[in-house]
């Protein structure tokens, strides 16, 4: 496999490009991305998307929905007049991390051999294939996306675009995202089911003793709630309203289950959580005390009252919601009181 790092200023235009895309067709918002105006280091959830004043991004949308957007940029179909625009806006893209990404470069050569024999022990039909690795940095966007994989014959070009605060295994997941796309019966397969099988190759097989870091992407929700405070929550959730990219949708219980705009979620709530919602539902911009929340958690048992594991559950609950696409804001602690249900936030 020969690998080649490549970083072109211009690259941070065609970025912003690729996340409004991620925005436009709610693959961001299905999956419950933070989508910030500043960068969460190192987390494989959060696509740091810079503020752009004087560009209004929807004008643009059709033409970039519409596109099957590959790394580089086409820029055949029409994109050029989206980066001029963009670069009409005077955005100065930030300067990409220069001795993070050195050091990176430096590193992939170290463990790219064995890599390599892990791959193809796991996918022995590639090892006979030519690959030529092109690898893309910038300073924006999701720590790691991949484009289409390039098939002829038996040479194989394969595009990553990587967030210069990204891991050395992002460079591993890029290359198994791609493959694996070619593969029919996996490219068939929703975004979260074809990541599922890359976080699981990197964690149960051999691979895991070159990334032993690895931070699964499908699962990252978890670390952020337990490493971060909830401001970064509501700091996705404003920017999605400034941009004009959240959707309100229906929130409502039928048959002791919680529904979607009448759809079950993509995300789906535990016995405790529906109940909890049944309450707050029942009580819209009303607040429910928080011994009336433990009564639901803890089956009128005084003895296993606790405000600490109460916040906690309060506090996955509205990630959940933030996970389905609803704003975490349904859900507003008032303190020392209770949880005020408000259905419009």
């Amino acid at each position: 496999m020969k690998t080649k790092f490549i970083y072109e200023p211009e690259i941070e235009f065609e970025r912003i490009i690729f996340i409004i895309y991620g925005l436009a067709t709610s693959l961001y918002q299905n999956y419950g991305f933070l989508i910030l105006p500043y960068s969460l280091p190192k987390n494989p959830k959060s696509v740091y998307l810079p503020r752009l004043k004087n560009f209004d991004c929807h004008l643009y949308i059709d033409e970039i929905r519409n596109n099957s957007l590959n790394i580089p940029l086409d820029k055949t179909r029409g994109m050029d007049k989206i980066i001029t625009a963009i670069k009409n806006t005077e955005f100065v893209p930030e300067h990409v991390s220069s001795q993070h990404i050195q050091e990176i470069e430096m590193h992939w050569p170290l463990v790219q051999t064995q890599f390599e024999d892990y791959l193809f022990e796991l996918l022995p039909v590639w090892r006979s294939f030519d690959i030529n690795l092109e690898v893309y940095w910038s300073h924006y966007g999701t720590l790691m996306s991949y484009g289409l994989a390039q098939k002829s014959g038996k040479k194989l070009v394969l595009r990553l675009c990587l967030r210069d605060d990204m891991g050395i295994a992002q460079i591993a997941e890029g290359i198994l995202s791609s493959i694996l796309t070619i593969d029919q019966s996996i490219s068939k397969k929703s975004w979260y089911q074809q990541e599922t099988i890359v976080d699981f190759l990197l964690q149960n097989t051999k691979m895991t003793r070159l990334f032993p870091s690895y931070h699964p992407t499908i699962s990252s929700h978890d670390k952020v709630e337990r490493d971060h405070k909830e401001q970064i929550y509501k700091d996705s959730a404003s920017y999605l309203k400034e941009l004009g990219f959240w959707r309100h949708v229906g929130l409502h219980i039928k048959n002791d289950t919680v529904l979607i705009d009448d759809k079950l979620p993509k995300f789906t709530f535990t016995q405790t959580e529906t109940r909890l919602l049944q309450k707050f539902i029942s009580f819209p911009n009303e607040i429910v005390s928080y011994y009336e929340i433990g009564d639901i958690l803890w089956d009128n048992n005084p003895d296993k009252f606790s405000l600490w594991a109460l916040s906690r559950i309060l506090y996955k609950l509205r990630n959940k919601l933030y996970k389905n696409n609803l704003s975490p804001e349904m859900l507003q602690n008032i303190r020392n009181r209770g949880y005020c249900f408000n259905p419009n936030p």
